[in-house]
């Protein structure tokens, strides 16, 4: 397996393939045997797949956020709500990968937000529109190209988008 390749093209696969390496390499006697920290070694490495479930959490938290705006936008949380939501976006452009769009189901990332948005409005009297997909409305490719700053209200609400 050409290894060099594969961390280009796929580093979340190729951390996965080392760390299970370095895992039985770490459990065989040899001269590395006190001479290497494994266990730290093995969790820098592994904190790859820690960089895929963090930008799905600030994905779900942006994408909530964008959907409260969407069910509320005369509330005195809008400003906030944007934000927020502009960061936390652009903190996931930050750690989304490409060898991470095959590991994150953005739909499920959706269904988590439209969840969250929708218990924290319940608690205002508020719901999501009607119009409002069920399924994630953006592709991979267009979740990193995106512009933070843009209000996604006229996306997430346009009729092609559902």
């Amino acid at each position: 397996m050409d290894f060099a390749r594969l961390y280009e093209e796929d580093v979340e696969t190729w951390a996965e393939l080392q760390v299970a390496a370095l895992r039985r390499l770490a459990q065989t006697k040899g001269p590395w045997s006190n001479v290497i920290d494994w266990e730290n070694v093995i969790e820098e490495i592994d904190d790859w797949s820690s960089d895929r479930r963090a930008a799905q959490s600030l994905l779900r938290n942006a994408f909530a956020h964008y959907l409260k705006i969407c069910a509320d936008p005369e509330s005195l949380s809008v400003r906030r709500w944007r934000i927020d939501a502009t960061d936390f976006l652009s903190q996931a452009q930050a750690k989304l990968r490409p060898a991470m769009r095959a590991r994150i189901d953005l739909d499920r990332v959706w269904l988590k937000a439209r969840q969250a948005a929708a218990n924290a409005l319940q608690e205002f009297e508020r719901e999501l529109p009607a119009s409002v997909p069920r399924r994630c409305p953006f592709t991979f490719d267009e979740i990193v190209e995106m512009d933070p700053r843009v209000d996604l209200k006229l996306m997430l609400l346009s009729e092609d988008r559902r």
